[in-house]
């Protein structure tokens, strides 16, 4: 007769029979049973089986249009910023926008029977039958060509030969030029009703509203109660501005709304935490990235031409003593 033994915590194997003393079994005789059946029925018992949630193509469309154009963007920020003509390229930095392309080919090849049957970008073939007309998937057109154009400007600056000449940049610029079309025609199968520059400006104002309520929220000697809730407010809107940032296509203001998204982000983080590990009375929040955040979205509300209410830091407002209430 065949032995089976193995091994495992006490702690393990108290809770176990606990749990077959109550269905009359002891742990060897339910074991037991397991094996002879498996080896009459030639099959598992029991199978446990993982089962991924649904995707839902519009929102995995929406993603993929989203991880090219943050690569595209923070690609036109390392050229601005870090290549310099008669300079050797920065390889280390290089390599990070090269993985970000990768990741984003992966994640396009890896959904693309998902991102086709979005039905915003589906479009009718004429000529076929009226009552079940044939589709077609026209994402297929440009998700290639667009990670081929951002390759393609890589290839211009990867070298370790030479420094960057100014033939390189103007080289690469008319690639960069194709790539952002291409952007602008997966953004405008997603958003079909609301343009680029209206979504810029309600993406400032919900930027402006969570400043805001930073600034409530890490103001000194309100209850922690009263912070808690402007920090949840200032929670939501930026995921208010998140949702419009995604939907964006290029456009001139490209770098500095990226970075203007990554400063806020990082504020909401220091004040998330401020609020969390501070009791009252609420005092201590250092406010440098606060006004620094804030006078660059002035900036880029001036830069941009847009018609908006300009933040003022309680610096910039003598004698303001604020409200207690969120």
């Amino acid at each position: 007769m065949a032995q089976i033994s193995f091994r495992i915590s006490d702690e393990s194997k108290i809770r176990a029979d606990k749990v077959l003393e109550q269905q009359g079994y002891s742990a060897g005789s339910y074991l037991q049973g397991i094996v002879e059946y498996i080896a009459q029925n030639g099959t598992l018992p029991v199978v446990i089986e993982f089962r991924p949630a649904a995707l839902n193509p519009e929102e995995v469309f929406q993603e993929a249009i989203f991880q090219s154009r943050e690569t595209y963007v923070n690609w036109r920020t390392f050229c601005r910023n870090e290549l310099q003509v008669n300079q050797m390229t920065p390889l280390d930095k290089l390599r990070t926008h090269i993985d970000a392309i990768n990741t984003a080919y992966e994640f396009y090849q890896r959904n693309e029977s998902v991102i086709r049957q979005a039905p915003s970008q589906m479009e009718k073939i004429n000529g076929g039958d009226p009552f079940h007309p044939e589709m077609f998937s026209r994402c297929i057109e440009y998700f290639p060509p667009l990670f081929g154009y951002l390759r393609k400007a890589v290839s211009f600056v990867h070298m370790n030969n030479r420094p960057v000449q100014q033939g390189d940049l103007d080289e690469m610029e008319p690639v960069l030029v194709q790539a952002a079309k291409a952007i602008d025609e997966l953004q405008a199968m997603a958003n079909t009703s609301v343009s680029a520059e209206t979504l810029a400006r309600f993406m400032l104002r919900d930027i402006q509203e969570a400043l805001s309520c930073a600034m409530e929220s890490t103001r000194e000697h309100i209850s922690y109660m009263t912070a808690r809730s402007w920090q949840q407010r200032m929670t939501l809107v930026l995921g208010e501005a998140e949702k419009k940032y995604k939907r964006l296509g290029t456009s001139e203001q490209d770098v500095a709304l990226a970075r203007l998204r990554h400063d806020t982000r990082r504020l909401a983080t220091k004040v998330t935490e401020y609020v969390e590990t501070t009791s009252e009375p609420m005092t201590g929040f250092d406010t440098n990235l606060l006004d620094q955040v804030v006078a660059f979205y002035n900036e880029v509300l001036s830069l941009s031409g847009y018609i908006s209410a300009s933040i003022r830091t309680d610096a910039d407002q003598p004698g303001n003593s604020g409200n207690d209430s969120a």
